[in-house]
């Protein structure tokens, strides 16, 4: 009778004590549910979860997860920010061009525009642009004609100076020469022809007088040569060339900062090389310069 009576106290003891110690009871699904709060709240309740080691893995592997989910997020915004870098420049070059996006206007618009308007003014620019590259064409030509006539002048002085040299020597053989074939022929002149030494005195008179035909022949060609080196006339037109030269560069010069003073006509802010650069892309191929348009 005391067992049965026992009985019913035992059971309801029991019910108050499992809800207690339920989440070691159920095992690993209440240990991620408990682990999930405790990281839901903060790392205090989720330390409280890992006196079991069901609950710690589950604490843990979800601390794995959350690391590899950041990594994911950082590389996606990483790639994100670089996808997005070729925009950033693009817009900030907009920005440096200011009103100078007009050059983004098409062809049709390019050649119906007023003068006045900002893309009548970017028209303009082109044109001057045009002309300052042909003056830069131009000038460089100039120059090259120049520097050709230089090193043609400096070739000749050069050959003129070598000439010069040749004859001044040729000159001093000359009169050698010719003093060993007077002294040559007085000896043989001396010489009985029965005398055993008169061929050897006559030999050295030819040779002596064959050696100095050369000298003279080689006179000759040296001092027409030289004759035939105009270096008046060279040098005259080296002078002209390079004259030709500075006003092609001069005029190069004041071509382009005509161009660059109707580029900033057309602008609203500074012009910088940059800038420039990307207007002439966007102007490429939609203006007809006006001697294209004559033809």
């Amino acid at each position: 009778m005391r067992t049965k009576s026992l009985l019913p106290i035992l059971l309801a003891s029991a019910l108050v004590v499992l809800p207690a110690a339920g989440p070691h009871i159920f095992g690993q699904d209440g240990g991620q549910a408990f682990a999930g709060n405790g990281n839901g709240k903060g790392g205090g309740n989720g330390n409280g979860g890992g006196s079991s080691n069901k609950g710690g893995s589950s604490s843990s592997s979800n601390k794995g997860s959350k690391s590899s989910s950041g990594g994911q997020k950082g590389s996606m915004k990483t790639a994100s920010v670089a996808s997005a870098q070729p925009a950033n420049a693009k817009g900030k070059l907009a920005s440096k061009m200011g009103a100078l996006n007009a050059a983004h206007a098409n062809a049709n618009a390019f050649a119906n525009a007023s003068p006045n308007s900002r893309i009548g003014k970017l028209r303009a620019y082109f044109v001057e642009n045009a002309e300052a590259a042909a003056a830069a064409d131009a000038a460089s030509a100039a120059q090259a004609t120049a520097d050709a006539a230089a090193q043609v002048l400096a070739d000749a002085q050069a050959q003129a100076d070598t000439l010069g040299t040749t004859i001044s020597t040729l000159q001093g053989e000359i009169t050698t020469l010719q003093s060993q074939l007077a002294a040559a022929q007085a000896t043989l002149a001396g010489t009985p022809v029965t005398d055993p030494n008169y061929a050897t005195a006559a030999a050295a008179v030819d040779s002596l007088n064959t050696s100095l035909l050369s000298a003279q022949a080689q006179l000759t060609t040296a001092e027409s040569d030289l004759a035939g080196i105009d270096l008046a006339t060279l040098s005259a037109d080296a002078a002209a060339a390079a004259v030709e030269a500075e006003a092609a560069a001069t005029a190069a010069t004041t071509a382009e900062a005509e161009a660059v003073a109707a580029l900033d006509t057309a602008a609203n802010k500074p012009v910088t090389e940059e800038v420039r650069a990307e207007v002439d892309s966007l102007l490429e191929g939609k203006i007809v310069l006006p001697e294209t348009e004559a033809q």
